[in-house]
């Protein structure tokens, strides 16, 4: 039994509901609880800053973080 969770769609919720008649089965308790997890692990995103690799010029010439705070900057680049 096999997921691939890089492979998604969407569907309607309303469509999914007529689909309850034809459901043949459903997960065991482990079951879902292994799905749920191994979901949760996919779909994770840690929270960072993902510019703070940028130096004092780099973020100048950046339209975006030029006006930033200096609070919101990191020592190297302020």
């Amino acid at each position: 039994m096999v997921v691939d969770f890089t492979n998604t769609i969407g569907v309607q919720r309303e469509a999914l509901e007529n689909f309850l008649a034809n459901r043949k089965g459903r997960l065991n308790k482990i079951a879902c609880e292994h799905f749920r997890e191994k979901l949760s692990h996919f779909f994770h995103r840690y929270a960072w800053n993902e510019w703070y690799i940028l130096n004092k010029e780099e973020i100048g010439s950046h339209k975006e973080y030029f006006n930033y705070k200096p609070e919101r900057l990191y020592d190297w680049q302020k």
